[in-house]
């Protein structure tokens, strides 16, 4: 696991693959908690969707906004 944090061609440390680990392990999180308060609360997962919908979007589109800006930059140099 260690080495996928790893970047291939400089042998550092990846700051961008760690931020989308992280990113999908924290909408994942947010994910199963909205499907299961919905449960708890009897208003069962399918009510709650649309906040499943936007939390996870968001998430996913902040923590990976950082690695396409990343690429365009790259390819420009």
């Amino acid at each position: 696991m260690r080495n996928f944090f790893i970047e291939n061609e400089t042998g550092q440390s990846s700051m961008m693959r760690l931020l989308a680990f992280i990113t999908v392990i924290t909408g994942l999180i947010i994910a199963v908690t909205i499907v299961i308060y919905g449960i708890i609360s009897g208003t069962g997962g399918i009510a709650v969707i649309n906040e499943l919908i936007y939390l996870c979007f968001g998430v996913l589109g902040f923590g990976f906004g950082g690695k396409v800006i990343q690429k365009f930059a790259e390819n420009k140099n």
